[in-house]
């Protein structure tokens, strides 16, 4: 038995546990880029003095922000709001703030509204959405979004081609290890698939793999309202690397996983939006194009570990499963002890054994 548990430990916790080596969770970070054309359709188009409802963006219209860190944001849909300026305007009548001629109790003069847009004149108007209703009226930056806005719409199809470079370098600093997913032999052609060793190597992914790639605790992604109100996924990259070899670190690249953290059919707040005001100035007067978008917002994290040999943990190693032998052979004699009725043998067997494992262990230390 002792030689039994003494082949284990060698080969289990020695050899394929990697017991002999010392580990480090790698640092790092990623260079992402986007490429790709989308053809970009837009309702409400006679809000615009050329009326074009047929547009083109490319990934300086929909990377937005062009540049973040360790994260990238896809826009595929968008409300923009043209010719802002400060003024007066009826509220919009997803705020409620209904009134007539007899009551405006809500329409209270100076209190700020709870969208945050402005505040409250004290005047009942017509509504700019329905003439038949009327609201009340707010001092803010006019038209409101939604009144008067202009919504567009990547194509589905051609946002799913668009390709993902992830250049990724990580750092093993006890090792003085420095590893990349772009070598001499990487091939700008190539694809992310787990079909293929190649395929697994690339660091260039479609936006398409990843979204069918998605896991969820939802169980089921509605990608309708994902792509209409957005979401937060997260790409994990894990590496394992072997940091005793040369070709170890050559062959050393992480493996993904793209988790769906935030929907766009979950419950309020749904999907991932933001806005932002573009200012200028036209024959004297202030004015701003409003944008809101949604989009898909990509995080990238770099897990893993890498292992290098080291003389403390493999000694530790050794130590520990001695010990344990100890506790087994412990065991064992209760058990015989118990079982036969002749084992003084084994008794004396045991004796011997546990002083010869007493010497072991703490020679180790």
């Amino acid at each position: 038995m002792v030689a039994s548990y003494l082949l284990l430990l060698v080969v289990w916790f020695i050899v394929i546990k990697h017991g002999y080596q010392k580990f480090q969770e790698p640092v790092g970070s990623s260079v992402i880029k986007i490429k790709g054309a989308g053809q970009v359709s837009s309702r409400n188009a006679g809000y615009r003095q050329d009326n074009k409802d047929q547009f083109l963006w490319d990934a300086t219209e929909y990377t937005l922000p062009p540049i973040e860190d360790n994260a990238f944001f896809i826009v595929s849909r968008s409300l923009v709001t043209f010719k802002q300026t400060e003024d007066t305007c009826p509220t919009t009548l997803d705020s409620k703030l209904f009134c007539n001629s007899t009551d405006s109790r809500l329409c209270v003069k100076g209190a700020s509204t709870n969208d945050g847009l402005g505040f409250l004149t004290g005047q009942c108007v017509k509504s700019s959405e329905d003439t038949t209703k009327t609201v009340c009226e707010i001092n803010a930056w006019c038209p409101l979004e939604n009144t008067k806005s202009t919504q567009y719409r990547i194509n589905i199809d051609n946002l799913r081609n668009f390709t993902v470079f992830m250049k990724t370098a990580v750092i093993f600093s006890d090792a003085k290890a420095v590893i990349r997913t772009v070598n001499d032999n990487f091939n700008p052609s190539c694809r992310f698939n787990t079909a293929t060793e190649v395929g697994k190597k690339c660091p260039i992914f479609s936006i398409g793999y990843i979204l069918d790639n998605l896991k969820t605790q939802a169980g089921s992604i509605n990608k309708t309202e994902l792509y209409e109100q957005g979401g937060l996924i997260l790409i994990e990259q894990e590496w394992e690397c072997n940091l005793d070899t040369q070709k170890g670190r050559d062959d050393c690249f992480p493996t993904y996983t793209f988790i769906l953290l935030q929907g766009g059919d979950e419950q309020s707040p749904s999907g991932s939006n933001y806005r932002f005001a573009n200012k200028y100035r036209e024959n004297g007067k202030d004015y701003r194009t409003l944008t809101k978008v949604f989009g898909l917002r990509f995080i990238v994290v770099i897990t893993g570990k890498g292992g290098k040999f080291d003389i403390l943990a493999t000694s530790t190693t050794i130590q520990g499963n001695l010990e344990l032998l100890g506790i087994i052979t412990i065991i064992c004699s209760i058990i015989l002890s118990m079982g036969n009725t002749t084992s003084e043998q084994w008794k004396t067997m045991k004796t011997d054994l546990k002083s010869n494992l007493y010497d072991i262990v703490f020679c180790a230390d």
